[in-house]
C-alpha cells in the first residue's frame, strides 16, 4: 500500500542519515587523532633531539638507546632512515617544515619524515604482558600499548650540523574504527528506535 511504501522510505531515509553521521563522527575523530599523533611527534622528536645533542657526542648512543622503547625508538646513526618527502604527501612534507623551524636553533641543518606501514619495518622486542595480580589501568595501558605497538610507524630523521643523523620511530596512534563495537551496537540501537517509531506512527 501507499502508506506501508511511505513507511518503508521514512525508515530507509532515517537508517541511511543515520549511518552517514556515524561516518562523519569517525572522519572527524580520525582527523582529530591524526593531528593529536602530528602534535605529539613533534614534541617527542623536538624534545629528545635536544636531550641527545646536550650530551657528549661519544655518549649520545647509548642516549638514544636508553631513550627507546616499545613505541618509539631512537638511535644515532650516520643515515637517515626516513626518506625526503617532496610532494607526496603534503602534511609529512609540511611537518618537517614544522620540525625544522622549532629545532633551527639546535644544530639541527635537515628533516626527513616518512610514514611506513608496521609490516615493512624490523621486528622489535616482545612487549610485556602484565601480571594476573595486575589492577584495571595498568592492563588498560598495556592494551593501548599493544594496539600502538601494532601499527604503523611515523619515521623522522634529523641531520645535525656535523653530519649525524638523528632517527626516530614512532608508532602512529590507532585510527578510531567505524566497526568498534559500541559503536555499532549504539548505531542498531538508534535503528532500532527509529524503525519502531515510525512503524508506530504508520499504525496511526
Amino acid at each position: 500500500s501507499l502508506a506501508a511504501w511511505a513507511l518503508l522510505t521514512l525508515i530507509g531515509g532515517l537508517t541511511a542519515a543515520q549511518l552517514s553521521t556515524l561516518a562523519v563522527i569517525v572522519r572527524n575523530r580520525d582527523d582529530g587523532a591524526r593531528m593529536t599523533g602530528f602534535f605529539h611527534l613533534a614534541e617527542r622528536v623536538s624534545s629528545l633531539s635536544r636531550a641527545v645533542a646536550a650530551e657528549p657526542v661519544d655518549q649520545r648512543a647509548d642516549l638514544a638507546a636508553a631513550l627507546s622503547n616499545p613505541t618509539l625508538t631512537v638511535a644515532v646513526d650516520t643515515k637517515p632512515s626516513a626518506a625526503n618527502q617532496v610532494g607526496p604527501d603534503d602534511e609529512l612534507a609540511e611537518l618537517e617544515d614544522v620540525l625544522q623551524a622549532r629545532l633551527a636553533d639546535s644544530g639541527i641543518a635537515d628533516v626527513h619524515v616518512e610514514r611506513k606501514d608496521r609490516a615493512d619495518m624490523p621486528a622489535g622486542e616482545p612487549l610485556e604482558q602484565p601480571d594476573e595480580d595486575a589492577g584495571p589501568v595498568e592492563r588498560a595501558l598495556s592494551l593501548v600499548e599493544q594496539r600502538y605497538a601494532g601499527n604503523d610507524v611515523c619515521l623522522a630523521s634529523l641531520e645535525r650540523e656535523d653530519g649525524a643523523w638523528l632517527n626516530f620511530a614512532i608508532a602512529v596512534p590507532p585510527r578510531p574504527s567505524l566497526w568498534a563495537v559500541e559503536r555499532v551496537l549504539l548505531g542498531v540501537t538508534t535503528i532500532a528506535l527509529v524503525i519502531y517509531a515510525a512503524a508506530r506512527a504508520g499504525r496511526g
